[in-house]
């Protein structure tokens, strides 16, 4: 009971605002059943349907197939890295449906990231900054993606673990955590990096002062090593991954020509009026650079190990900015340092927490209707 009273306020929180958000999605499918995707895995259960859509189908496929050569420079499954699916799959022998088990390993990672979240920053800020950087967490724009069949919430998870663990001094769980990121995105590979400077910092920066458990931080490195073996082993190409990604459809959205133009519209004041404009993108673009903003202007207000893991993680996001808005929700830095600005702004934080619920339903409805979001 002692371990729920520090738990129920992240557990309230989150239950609260995916059950509003779900409710949502559900709504708006049955006032508007028009969608344009071919992935309806429950046309007679609108409660789920909605969060199966894009990269849902990628997962689908490693869930039930594995990873498959196919021909060069075409969309393919080694894009995606294995920790989800595999998380996946081992729940559907329970459930016996890869959805439903996709949709309980998504929830179930939020939720235990919202309370190592929670329970991390209340001690170095207090409740009231933990609960205020939850509440931005679970109402950004895109956290939406946490609910659907994607990765988000178990790199989440991961991200997460690593600080909350490294603060403990449990540096096997802190690089097992890191690791668990590491397969789960190229990206996740980052978190070993502050998982190390915590280590240091607490053994003062001297050698000296290490004891036997710095040779566990090295296993940080396993999840990105190990999937990177396994591509050399199935298809002869340690860096299949990064092939597989500037390919028609992907990497290709996000050239810095399209860049170029996409920020000619959106400073167009004729275009932004008569709607002109790729919308999307902009916002994506929009959110990307709040992230890294955010992140470094924190770095005295939250250190730089929390920061330069935001920073860093945020930077190497971008060279997909199209997707860039979807790449920062997990950067939960981002969320820490508007709840810092907004302490003792209250009506701020307010307006924030409204615009941004308004646009997390916006890009829900619009996501469980068959259109690309990020």
């Amino acid at each position: 009971m002692s371990w729920f009273k520090k738990a129920r306020t992240p557990i309230a929180i989150c239950v609260g605002n995916r059950l509003a958000l779900f409710l949502l999605v559900y709504l708006g499918l049955v006032l508007d059943g028009n969608v344009d995707h071919p992935l309806r895995p429950f046309l007679k259960n609108l409660f789920l349907d909605g969060w199966f859509r894009w990269d849902s189908g990628w997962y689908l496929w490693i869930v039930e197939q594995g990873y498959k050569d196919v021909p060069d420079n075409v969309q393919q499954p080694s894009n995606f890295w294995p920790l989800y699916p595999m998380l996946v799959r081992l729940v559907q022998w329970g459930v016996g449906n890869p959805f439903i088990a996709a949709f309980l390993v998504s929830n179930g990672a939020l939720l235990c990231s919202c309370v190592m979240l929670y329970r991390y920053l209340c001690r170095r800020f207090g409740e009231d900054v933990a609960a205020r950087s939850v509440a931005l967490l679970l109402c950004y724009p895109f956290s939406f993606y946490f609910s659907a069949m994607y990765t988000e919430s178990v790199f989440l998870l991961g991200a997460v673990g690593a600080f909350y663990f490294s603060q403990r001094k449990r540096w096997l769980l802190a690089s097992l955590c890191a690791a668990m990121a590491g397969a789960t995105r190229l990206v996740g590979v980052m978190v070993v990096i502050p998982v190390a400077l915590a280590y240091a910092e607490q053994h003062h920066w001297k050698l000296k002062e290490a004891r036997r458990d710095i040779f566990l931080l090295p296993i940080g490195l396993a999840g990105t090593l190990g999937h990177m073996l396994f591509l050399h082993l199935r298809f002869g190409d340690w860096l299949a991954f990064l092939r597989s990604q500037w390919v028609f459809g992907w990497g290709d959205n996000s050239t810095w020509t399209r860049f170029l133009l996409v920020l000619d519209s959106a400073t167009s004041w004729s275009r932004l009026a008569a709607g002109a404009f790729d919308a999307i993108a902009t916002i994506n673009v929009a959110f990307g650079a709040l992230a890294l903003l955010v992140c470094l202007a924190g770095i005295r207000r939250f250190g730089v190990t929390v920061a330069a893991w935001g920073v860093v993680t945020m930077v190497i996001s971008l060279r997909i900015w199209a997707s860039s808005g979807r790449y920062a929700a997990v950067i939960w830095p981002m969320y820490l340092g508007i709840a810092l600005v907004t302490r003792k702004r209250p009506y701020l934080y307010q307006g924030i927490i409204t615009a941004f619920c308004l646009l997390q339903g916006l890009f829900a409805f619009w996501f469980a209707h068959g259109h690309w979001v990020g």
